[in-house]
This record gives structure tokens, C-alpha cells and sequence, in this order.
């Protein structure tokens, strides 16, 4: 069975290192350090006695939550247990020859193309430039890939596209005949997220699926919640190739509540702005690291010490009670890279120190 590779994995590894519950604080998974909204956890607690029945296969309070924020409709609107399902689900159903994925970014698309017999290409970002999306190699590629992933925010490289940018390669891949997988799952913690999220581009998503997270932001990741938006075919034979009750009860309950506490939202994408950048910049301080500047909920960073690799630093750290994510099995990565999540503001001056210790152990040049 083929290893996958994730962030998230705090309990395991705290068992494994001898941590008690709780102790080992997890860098590795990009999940709202606020935890999930108040509101929500009480519904959830409300609606336990509905387990008894099946939920509700349109998810119809969820749904109208939603259209009260995005300009959606019900026709082009599916909803999946976590956004990974709903990537499996899609290349069920495009069934794609050729599958053009850019690289680095989340490991899952590659998986759910060979899950369908796809042949998976990358299309290497320029280390050079910052993990930029290279628009050029993009117009020169021929014309035999049937889609295209784009994760906006990058995941894990934190590389944001404006709209406009965004649509440039929409309209690329349009006149290349490549249906566009557009992944979203970290906009939500950006300020101003309608100047970035192509959900409110007015003309039609013709040739693009548009995927949303809900456990990120509103940190429900134990539930799985996520939701697409896409052309209206697809998104009927998506239902159709789905388990109809695939988005249980209390997912439902919480991603309805959560959608409505608007002071917990604010409350995240201020907390979140303002946390990124003193971790940032707390950072950028420490000798052998060279982060890059974050647009959202984790720092992507380099190792440019002599003696440091991702491994290393993360199994020093693991055994300080600290758990991060490294990068080395990303395609165009090496053991020079590693991604560390925004937490609470103590949390993350403990990891610099911890960061400090460890560097100043393994003798990295200053």
C-alpha cells in the first residue's frame, strides 16, 4: 500500500514518543489555532440525539448558509465529506487521460488522478521565483493534458494568486482544451478573501471547478466537510458517482453554525493576520532558515544550514514536544524545506526557542 504523507499526525507520534495527551504541541497540520467556533460546538452537542436518522442527503440548511455568502446556485453547489472526497469524486468522473498537476502543492491530487489510471505530469515552480506559478511553461505545453489542478493559496509553498491572475490561466487552459481544478482551501483566513476567491468571477465557471475547505478554517477537520462549485453537468454526475449520505449530521449542524458566527470569523482572519506576521519575522531572525512570507495559516520555510535536513530537525523537535511538517516528500522538494503551521502566539515563541535550541545543537554554520 503506497505511503501517504500528511500533517495532522500529533497523536500517533505523541504515543510513539511517550507525550500524554495534549503535550505535543502540532505544527504539521493547518488548522485554525482559535479551534472550532463556540456556536458550533454547541449545536453539535444539541443535535447529538439525530444520529438515530440519516442526514439529510441535500444538506439543505448547510446549502442556504452558504448561498447567503457566495453568489452560488443550487445547480452548480456539492458538498463532500472533507474537500478530498470530493477530488476523488471529480476525477471519477472526468476520468482524465493526462493530468498536469504543478509541483509542489497538495499530494492528494496526484493520488486521486493514479486512482482513475490518470498519467500524472508536474509542472515544476520556479524555486528561483519563489514557487511563483510559471504562466509561461503553461502557453508553451502542448495540448494533450485533460486537466489542470491549481491549488490558491499553494499548499505548501503559501503562494497567493490575485483573480485576475488567476483567470489569465483560466483562459490559458481554456483555449487548451484543460478542465481546471482550482482548489481554495485556505481563502477563507485571507482579509479581503473576494479579491483573491474566483468564486465571485461574474462570468460562467465553464471550464473550472472551484474546491472549499471547511475543516481548515473553521477547524472540523474530525468531521470531514468540504464543498465544490463547478458547471452544472459535472456537478450532476458528481451526485450521481457520490454515497448520497456522504456528509454526516453534525458535519452538517457545525459547517451550517459555524458559516453564521460572523464574529468568530473575523475574530480568525484578524487573529490570523497579525499572528503570521510577528511568527514570520520571529523567523526570519534564526540562522540556517529562510521563510517565506505567508499568506495565510503556516510558513513555508527553507533550510539553509549546513547540517540541517527536514527529517533531522523535525525528529529533534518531535522529541522537544513540538511536531512540523516536512516537506521532503512534495515532488520538486528536497530535505531543505519544511512547513510550520500559525498557532497561538505563546505556542509559536516556544517553537522559536525550541528552533534557537535545536540549530544551535546540530551546528549550523551562522
Amino acid at each position: 500500500m503506497t505511503k501517504r504523507i500528511h500533517g495532522g499526525d500529533a497523536v500517533k507520534v505523541g504515543k510513539k514518543l511517550g507525550f500524554s495527551e495534549g503535550d505535543l504541541i502540532d505544527f504539521s497540520a493547518n488548522i485554525n489555532p482559535l479551534g472550532s467556533s463556540s456556536k458550533a460546538v454547541e449545536k453539535i452537542k444539541e443535535h447529538l440525539w439525530e444520529i438515530i436518522h440519516y442526514p439529510d442527503p441535500e444538506c439543505t440548511e448547510l446549502r442556504g448558509a452558504l448561498k447567503n455568502i457566495y453568489p452560488i446556485k443550487d445547480e452548480n453547489l456539492i458538498f463532500g465529506n472533507g474537500a478530498s472526497e470530493l477530488i476523488f469524486i471529480l476525477m471519477k468522473v472526468l476520468h482524465p487521460r493526462k493530468v498536469l498537476i504543478p509541483a509542489p502543492t497538495f499530494i492528494e491530487y496526484q493520488f486521486a488522478a493514479q486512482s482513475v489510471g490518470s498519467e500524472v505530469h508536474f509542472l515544476n515552480l520556479n524555486i528561483h521565483e519563489d514557487f511563483s506559478f510559471p504562466i509561461e511553461d503553461l502557453e508553451e505545453m502542448d495540448e494533450s493534458h485533460d486537466v489542470l489542478f491549481l491549488c490558491n493559496p499553494n499548499n505548501p509553498t503559501g503562494t497567493l494568486l490575485n483573480r485576475e491572475q488567476v483567470r489569465g490561466i483560466v483562459e490559458i487552459a481554456e483555449k487548451k482544451n484543460l478542465f481546471m481544478v482550482l482548489d481554495e482551501a485556505f481563502m477563507d483566513f485571507l482579509m479581503q478573501e473576494n479579491a483573491y476567491s474566483f468564486l465571485f468571477e461574474k462570468e460562467a465557471l465553464n471550464n473550472v471547478f472551484v474546491l472549499r475547505s471547511m475543516t481548515k478554517f473553521f477547524a472540523i477537520p474530525g468531521l470531514r466537510l468540504g464543498w465544490g462549485v463547478g458547471p452544472a453537468e459535472i456537478i450532476r454526475k458528481m451526485h450521481l458517482a457520490k454515497d448520497p449520505w456522504n456528509v454526516n449530521t453534525l458535519a452538517q449542524v457545525a459547517g451550517k453554525e459555524s458559516l453564521l458566527d460572523e464574529h468568530y470569523i473575523d475574530k480568525t482572519r484578524q487573529y490570523i493576520d497579525k499572528e503570521k506576521a510577528v511568527f514570520y519575522q520571529k523567523l526570519s531572525t534564526i540562522k540556517g532558515l529562510k521563510p517565506y512570507l505567508p499568506s495565510v495559516n503556516y510558513i513555508f520555510v527553507q533550510l539553509t544550514g549546513n547540517n540541517l535536513t527536514s527529517r533531522g530537525l523535525r525528529e529533534a523537535l518531535s522529541r522537544k514536544g513540538f511536531l512540523i511538517r516536512d516537506c521532503s516528500n512534495y515532488p520538486n522538494l528536497d530535505s531543505r524545506f519544511i512547513r510550520i503551521a500559525v498557532r497561538k502566539r505563546e505556542e509559536n515563541q516556544k517553537l522559536i526557542q525550541a528552533l534557537q535550541e535545536v540549530i544551535g545543537v546540530t551546528g549550523v554554520s551562522p
